[in-house]
């Protein structure tokens, strides 16, 4: 929760507890959909 509220975008996983999403900037799918990839793709980090 420290990790979201601090940076500039917090991006929460798809799967993540209901409170993190909440303070999310943004949900990105599961582990198992490639969350994490889809959203550097989102990003544009890759």
């Amino acid at each position: 929760m420290e990790m979201i509220q601090y940076v500039h975008r917090g991006i929460a996983m798809g799967n993540a507890k209901e409170a993190l999403k909440l303070a999310a900037d943004d949900i990105t799918d599961t582990p198992d959909e490639g969350g994490i990839f889809n959203s550097f793709v989102k990003y544009g980090l890759i």
